[in-house]
């Protein structure tokens, strides 16, 4: 049987609002997929950035203590500079303990945290009281620190100014 627009009703045929429901419904089925598939990509993305930024500070801290040790191994009186790229979100870098602790604190999406790294060799600053290893305030980006070993098995550790 033919309708008067032409096309086909009955068994076989197919009407405009059946054509509509099945687009809506492969709409739905791949925003149901997409969703959920967008989700875990940001929580995972937001997760390494995390991780990578903590082996950032991780690898920093290694660094300074390492100079350190070299510093005083050449003996008293020598120094040594390490050019370093310190990451975002450095809110101190200090010298804690009597100068057994290298603390780095940061702030991450948690809140915040600090990485410490315990030193064999005892560590000072010449900022005064707070322990800082910046001359004026924490910050991210390039910094030069020179390692400067002294008479009493001791490293200081100082920003210059060239940074």
């Amino acid at each position: 049987m033919v309708s008067i627009s032409g096309r086909r009703s009955g068994a076989g045929g197919r009407t405009r609002g059946q054509i509509s429901v099945e687009y809506v419904m492969i709409i739905a089925f791949t925003f149901a997929v997409l969703i959920p598939g967008i989700y875990f990509f940001y929580s995972y993305s937001q997760g390494s950035s995390s991780s990578l930024s903590s082996s950032q500070y991780n690898k920093l801290g290694q660094e300074m203590l390492s100079t350190s040790f070299k510093a005083l191994a050449q003996g008293s009186g020598s120094w040594l500079t390490l050019d370093a790229i310190i990451p975002s979100n450095v809110e101190a870098i200090n010298v804690t303990g009597g100068g057994k602790e290298l603390v780095v604190q940061y702030g991450t999406n948690a809140g915040a945290t600090e990485a410490v790294f315990f030193s064999d060799v005892t560590l000072t600053t010449v900022s005064g009281g707070d322990g800082s290893i910046f001359l004026n305030a924490a910050h991210s980006g390039r910094a030069t620190f020179r390692f400067t070993a002294s008479d009493s098995d001791t490293v200081t550790i100082q920003e210059t100014a060239g940074s």
